[in-house]
């Protein structure tokens, strides 16, 4: 990620805000501060967690991201572009199996972390930064998978199972 921070300074035009996580955020402080020293780095802030995640959704143009249950159907509900990075160690592989679902559709970006490099990922991100057209085509895609009233009619089939 720190790779990714240096070439992205060079960007006027893009804010970036990095979510570290409880757990990790002193460590990559530490590693942030190693790297830097006393440079500002103005377009980038890192934060352990936001309570409030629909105001950092609301200011994305687009989002690099894990690809946790929760996370995706955020991501789709909201119709949101994203570069997904699957946790390579999540139980039954099932961040690589949410990501495949929106890869499939071209409703997302996905990069195994085992094949990511912080040139590739600033080459992609400035790249659909600058392509807002394929921005827009990724969550158009997204948003066809939200299914606004899905537990109103996993009930309704619950419902009926039950009744048999």
């Amino acid at each position: 990620m720190l790779g990714v921070i240096s070439y992205l300074d060079k960007i006027k035009d893009i804010q970036f805000l990095h979510i570290t996580g409880i757990k990790n955020y002193e460590e990559f402080k530490k590693r942030f501060l190693r790297t830097f020293k006393n440079e500002e780095v103005k377009n980038y802030k890192f934060l352990p967690y936001v309570h409030d995640m629909h105001f950092a959704y609301a200011a994305s143009d687009l989002v690099i991201c894990r690809a946790g249950a929760n996370t995706i159907s955020e991501i789709i509900c909201l119709g949101i572009p994203s570069i997904l990075i699957p946790f390579p160690y999540a139980i039954d592989d099932h961040q690589i199996i949410n990501a495949k679902i929106l890869e499939d559709i071209d409703a997302a970006i996905v990069i195994p972390e085992n094949k990511l490099s912080a040139t590739d990922l600033s080459d992609i991100i400035y790249t659909l930064i600058k392509d807002e057209k394929r921005l827009c085509e990724i969550g158009d895609l997204a948003k066809t998978l939200n299914q606004p009233k899905a537990v109103e009619k996993m009930s309704r089939g619950l419902i009926k199972l039950a009744e048999k």
